[in-house]
């Protein structure tokens, strides 16, 4: 079975910010729908989320949801 983590990428427009692990595991999160919520700590301003499926010991993950606005007020 392979050893995944679900993160939430942070973008601005210029790219990349950081990475948050997304407190669910994969097989719990394709059983049922659950609310994640993080304080990302970032500045106001306008950004991004994408969340990303990622395989513990590979360097980067993969991309695997839309753009989801994040407005810090």
């Amino acid at each position: 079975f392979l050893k995944t983590r679900i993160v939430a990428g942070i973008f601005n427009k210029y790219g990349w910010l950081k990475d948050f692990v997304v407190p669910i595991g994969f097989a719990e999160l394709i059983q049922r729908k659950k609310l994640v919520s993080f304080d990302p700590r970032l500045p106001a301003g306008k950004y991004h989320i994408i969340f990303s499926i990622y395989h513990v010991g590979t360097v980067t993950a993969t991309h695997n949801s839309e753009k989801i606005e994040l407005i810090v007020e």
